[in-house]
């Protein structure tokens, strides 16, 4: 294997795997790799909305305090190596071959998964470029997710919602405690849950491990000053930090919530990683997330957004209703099998001109047509559309004065169209 095609084409293949719950192979992998994850502290987060959000401005305000930081997140939208950067720079593409020729023996005798290996891969990684500190991104869940291996200074709980039910449960008290399975002994807990059934189990788990649980919306707040379709202008206080006229660089308002837990986290760290006010506003000012409400063109406009589950789609529907408040916009969308595809129809049906469901054929694909039809049952306007190139190059080549445009839905549909954007 001496290709990064030929690597990444034998770690895709893993995927057939099927994911795996529970930590035997991680840690044996880790073990095997020398244990990397325990040469830097982290900061991990869990939850089913905002995680990776959170985990970019969380290591963008550390880099603007000079730390040397690792960020690992999933999935990625064009090419592997965004999954796990230092300082904002993804891995180099001959290390991945470098760790895969290593540790392939030993992957395919513990028939590892795609997520074990990537994990252990970005760990390993970390270590060897001596990072600080690294922010940590859960997958799926959290008490079985390979990286609740890491040993973390504070653990960030983000919203939790129903997704991914057939491995987490189908209740939101089932889902808490598998995402809450990330906290550790006397390690201190932030969340910026205000769902009751969340912040009961949440609460119950710190009791047991003698871990302080820290809720947002009791130490600061945050508001929007001028909500603008590229970012936020917000005023933000959290315990002694008071900051007034900020920057966020992530547009739409649920960020504001996202922020506010970020800057929570710094607090939470700051006897290990002194962060000054000005690095927390630099740092703000110059988180970059693609996929999240990004304006690739301004006019007409075309958002892409991975919003994927029901929450998250209607946060970014409220956003674009913000912008075109007569639903002056169309959605291009793709969701995966599992998603709640009826529910999310009506959501859509209510709120754009028309909605083109992309045959896309990627990850765990639904019969082609059935969010057309959930969107055209519920009283909207609906097509399917089998070629999303063709189509991609219509609206970006040629597009239609003041027809604005949502590509959401997928993170596949989202790198999609990122790669169309970088071949045009």
């Amino acid at each position: 294997m001496t290709t990064y095609q030929e690597t990444t084409d034998y770690l895709f293949g893993l995927h057939r795997i099927g994911i795996k719950l529970g930590l035997e192979n991680t840690e044996t992998l880790l073990a095997a790799a020398g244990n990397p994850q325990l040469r830097w502290p982290a900061i991990h987060l869990a939850g089913t909305n905002g995680k990776g959000s959170t985990s970019a401005i969380v290591a963008a305000i550390l880099r603007a305090a000079g730390y040397k930081v690792g960020l690992y997140t999933s999935p990625h939208l064009i090419d592997f190596t965004e999954r796990m950067l230092v300082n904002g720079v993804p891995i180099d593409r001959q290390s991945v071959i470098d760790f895969v020729r290593r540790f392939r023996p030993l992957v395919e005798e513990l028939a590892a998964s795609f997520f074990e290996v990537t994990t252990v891969m970005a760990f390993w990684y970390f270590a060897r470029e001596g990072v600080d500190v690294a922010v940590v991104e859960t997958g799926m869940g959290g008490r079985l997710d390979s990286t609740n291996t890491v040993s973390p200074l504070i653990c960030g709980i983000t919203p939790i919602g129903l997704d991914h039910q057939e491995y987490l449960g189908d209740t939101l008290e089932k889902i808490a405690a598998e995402k809450g399975g990330i906290i550790k002994k006397g390690v201190p807990v932030l969340t910026n849950n205000r769902e009751p059934a969340v912040l009961g189990i949440l609460d119950e788990i710190c009791q047991k491990k003698y871990s302080p649980l820290w809720k947002c919306d009791e130490y600061g707040e945050c508001h929007a000053r001028d909500e603008q379709i590229n970012g936020n202008r917000i005023d933000l206080q959290f315990q002694n930090f008071i900051g007034q006229n900020l920057w966020l660089n992530l547009a739409g308002n649920h960020q504001l919530e996202n922020a506010l837990l970020a800057v929570g986290l710094i607090r939470g760290i700051a006897e290990f990683f002194p962060v000054s006010d000005e690095a927390v506003a630099g740092g703000l000012a110059g988180v970059q997330w693609r996929g999240r409400l990004d304006v690739v063109r301004r006019e007409p406009a075309i958002i892409i957004d991975v919003g994927h589950n029901f929450q998250g789609i209607e946060k970014t529907l409220a956003f674009m209703k913000r912008f075109f408040p007569d639903g002056d916009f169309n959605i291009a969308a793709f969701l995966q099998a599992d998603k709640d595809i009826e529910g999310i129809g009506r959501l859509m049906a209510g709120s754009c001109r028309e909605v083109y469901e992309i045959d896309l054929k990627k990850g765990k694909f639904p019969e082609a047509g059935r969010l057309a039809n959930a969107v055209r049952n519920s009283g909207g306007k609906a097509r399917l559309v089998a070629d999303f190139e063709t189509f991609w190059n219509g609206i970006w080549q040629a597009p239609e004065a003041g027809k604005a445009w949502l590509i959401a839905g997928s993170h596949y549909l989202a790198g999609e169209a990122y790669r169309l954007i970088q071949l045009s």
